[in-house]
């Protein structure tokens, strides 16, 4: 792990040396390459199958990020390696301290990113990211202090059942999931990913996003499955309605606009609230289906909000601009199986992942069946409602445009090919990687 974290340390000192046309490339090599040197054990830090799975998914959109931004300037370059490196601690932490000071690290570093390139209608933006973070903040550190002083230490095998800890572990949970955008606390992820740049929305609804649901997996292999083997199952009950109004909202909010950027924003939401399912049953499963969901999530998304950057720059598009993608079939059907990847239809990975969420939620033989029952459908109902949303991509992209417009991103271009291919090959070769405890 010590070589991993050496790579992203060195990425991040060739940011401030180089001039930026070089560093970007370079960081973009060395964090990718760091991916293959995460082995083995430095203090709480593992480097593992769940580790790599992570890093991977964080990756992908910090790589496209650096290579595919319009003006990078050297501290938008600093500031993208800074937080991938953060991303990178949170799928190595074995330890609930690392965790919080990793997980704090991204989510921070992040406003920076939404606000670059320091234009003023972008201070609301900031403003408003800052805003939620330093509660999500305050709330997990806060949950924190109660874990360690109800349970006497921060590892995620080791559990005393007080109601001090229970306390600590509803307030990391609450934390995270206002970081993963669950409804009600969602407003804050419209604004940040519809209004940021394209090269930042898709770094902060990708990697940042994925950061939170390792986070999330991570809990659920520790803290949330020791309390739900003492019979503190009740906590999830709250998890699991906002999951499922999170879908609702995802979903209203997809039918309801025609922004290619603000729709993939509430499609953002909406995969937030149907990945917290698999908290059902916390446990290896649970935490195996997050990692895998995060990845293909990374993956579609990305794919999906590049198809602005190709077409549109920095700036938003309407969905129908996708139609000039029609003279390029490979890139077009690169976007439409991201779209369907993210509406969940085989044989693309989505379709997986959502499945083992669902299964995964009916493991929980402790919970009310109606309850359950009721989650399932009423996520099942709005997730074919948000298809709606996605078809409108697909149509966009095979529909002839009335005119030609030139797209100067050949190399970005074959990076979707690439990753379209990969979520073909997710479906059929699905990953569970488990979090090495002890």
């Amino acid at each position: 792990m010590i070589w991993a974290l050496l790579l992203s340390f060195i990425a991040i000192a060739q940011a401030l040396v180089f001039p930026v046309g070089l560093s970007r490339y370079l960081s973009s090599i060395l964090l990718v390459a760091s991916i293959f040197f995460a082995h083995g054990k430095f203090g709480s830090l593992v480097g593992d199958d769940f580790t790599r799975l992570g890093m991977l998914a964080i990756a992908i959109p910090a790589v496209i990020t650096l290579m595919f931004h319009k003006k990078p300037q050297r501290h938008f370059v600093l500031l993208v390696t800074i937080l991938t490196l953060s991303g990178y601690l949170v799928a190595a932490s074995r330890n609930l301290a690392t965790l919080a000071i990793s997980l704090e690290a991204m989510s921070l570093t992040a406003a920076a990113v939404a606000f670059y390139p320091g234009a003023k209608e972008k201070i609301k933006v900031v403003v408003t990211y800052l805003i939620f973070s330093v509660f999500a903040a305050a709330m997990l550190f806060l949950g924190l202090a109660f874990y360690f002083a109800g349970s006497h230490t921060t590892d995620l095998v080791h559990f005393t059942q007080t109601s001090t800890a229970i306390v600590g572990i509803v307030l990391m949970l609450a934390s995270i999931m206002v970081k993963l955008a669950i409804s009600p606390m969602h407003t804050w992820a419209v604004d940040v990913y519809s209004e940021s740049s394209t090269s930042a929305s898709i770094y902060l609804s990708s990697a940042v996003k994925v950061g939170a649901m390792l986070a999330l997996a991570i809990l659920s292999v520790g803290p949330l499955r020791l309390a739900y083997s003492v019979s503190y199952w009740q906590i999830l009950i709250p998890a699991l309605l906002l999951a499922a109004l999170s879908n609702i909202v995802g979903a209203a909010g997809m039918v309801t606009t025609n922004k290619m950027k603000r729709m993939l924003s509430f499609s953002s939401i909406a995969h937030a609230g149907f990945v917290a399912l698999a908290l059902a049953y916390p446990g290896q499963l649970s935490a195996a289906v997050i990692a895998y969901y995060a990845l293909v999530y990374s993956i579609a998304n990305t794919i999906a909000f590049s198809s602005v950057l190709l077409v549109k720059g920095e700036g938003e598009s309407e969905i129908m601009d996708l139609k000039v993608l029609y003279k390029r079939p490979l890139t077009a059907l690169a976007v439409a199986i991201a779209a369907l990847s993210l509406l969940g239809i085989p044989p693309t990975a989505g379709f997986s992942a959502k499945l083992m969420a669902l299964i995964n939620l009916f493991n929980a033989k402790s919970l009310p069946p109606a309850l359950l029952i009721g989650v399932a459908v009423v996520s099942l109902v709005f997730t074919a409602a948000s298809g709606y949303g996605y078809i409108k991509i697909v149509a966009a992209v095979t529909k002839k445009p009335e005119k030609d417009q030139v797209i100067s991103l050949p190399s970005l271009e074959m990076l979707l090919w690439v990753l379209a291919a990969m979520l073909i090959i997710l479906y059929f070769y699905p990953l569970w990687p488990v979090p090495t405890l002890g």
